[in-house]
């Protein structure tokens, strides 16, 4: 009985927390732990929850990339770095990353996911983002981001986050 009471309010207290605007982390995307919603816009550093673009967002969950949620296609939002924003020059290429010429360290595109799959990346080239586009990252080696799917309007930015609390 002490059990289920524990696990009802566990329950309730992250429920809380969520309407309070703190949202967790246990993915490999960002240090896990407790980040707090902020006011504000992306901009380079920020830290982002973003719902994907139905096409990419169905990819990602047709490979278990993200679990169900409730952005479009019933995924949970990306947790991710702004690393470029609109007016910066982004370089993909075998090697990494560039962002208005500095390498990006631990940004080498991956071949195959950790099952072993070929995962599909944006085209190598240089492209300049326009107004209102980021460029998300996180450097974890398994990790999904802009290097696979390109740049994401700031429209599908569902939260800007801070830590609150977290493992580093």
């Amino acid at each position: 009985m002490r059990i289920i009471v524990a696990l009802i309010s566990l329950g309730v207290a992250i429920s809380l927390l969520g309407v309070l605007g703190f949202r967790f982390n246990l993915t490999e995307s960002l240090p896990p732990g407790v980040y707090r919603v902020t006011a504000g816009s992306p901009t380079h550093g920020s830290i982002v929850q973003v719902c994907l673009p139905r096409r990419v967002a169905e990819f990602a969950r047709a490979r278990g990339y993200l679990g169900p949620g409730k952005c479009p296609a019933r995924v949970r939002p990306l947790g991710k770095v702004v690393l470029a924003v609109g007016g910066d020059v982004v370089r993909i290429e075998p090697e990494g990353i560039r962002v208005n010429g500095e390498m990006i360290a631990n940004s080498r595109t991956a071949v195959q996911d950790r099952h072993g799959r070929p995962v599909p990346h944006h085209p190598w080239g240089v492209y300049r983002l326009p107004s209102g586009e980021l460029w998300l990252f996180s450097d974890h080696r398994s990790a999904y981001d802009s290097r696979y799917f390109g740049p994401v309007h700031e429209e599908h930015v569902v939260a800007v986050l801070e830590p609150w609390w977290v493992q580093r």
